[in-house]
């Protein structure tokens, strides 16, 4: 319950806007890992369309388990999703495989194995959440779909 009203306190004051722009992303990526990021810990996470209503909520668990990905870079890592919910499983494929990577304050997660056609969230790492942007991408294309905000569960 803890983890809950922490992310509850998160999404409140938070203004829901559009993606965040790939500069701020790489911004990030140039600034420290928070310490209180760590591997094998759970965290409660919860996505929002672009009109702010809850669309999935789940368990996951970054692991340092290797994971395939056509998206670039090789430090690919598995997520584990647990307890998923959702009104709308196709708009969050989270039953699908998913990978993850942390450069700095930097998260990138999401379907990468099935090149081209990618679901992302992209999203800063503080000492106590993650939040950020939910996208479907391409090559040539990428389109907002809404926010994501997730805290661990310690």
């Amino acid at each position: 319950m803890r983890g809950l009203n922490k992310l509850l306190t998160i999404i409140g004051s938070t203004i829901v806007a559009g993606c965040i722009p790939i500069s701020q992303y790489e911004a990030w990526s140039h600034l420290p890992t928070p310490t209180s990021w760590s591997v094998n810990t759970q965290w409660k996470l919860i996505v929002l369309d672009k009109k702010a209503n809850l669309v999935a909520s789940m368990t996951l668990q970054f692991t340092e388990e290797k994971a395939a990905s056509c998206v670039g870079g090789d430090d690919w890592k598995r997520v584990r999703v647990s307890d998923f919910r959702s009104t709308n499983e196709h708009f969050f494929l989270a039953n699908e495989n998913w990978s993850y990577t942390v450069n700095g304050k930097a998260l990138m997660m999401g379907r990468n194995e099935v090149c081209d056609d990618y679901y992302t969230l992209r999203g800063e790492i503080t000492n106590d959440s993650v939040s950020g942007t939910y996208t479907s991408e391409g090559p040539t294309w990428e389109k907002a779909l809404g926010h994501f905000y997730a805290v661990p569960l310690r």
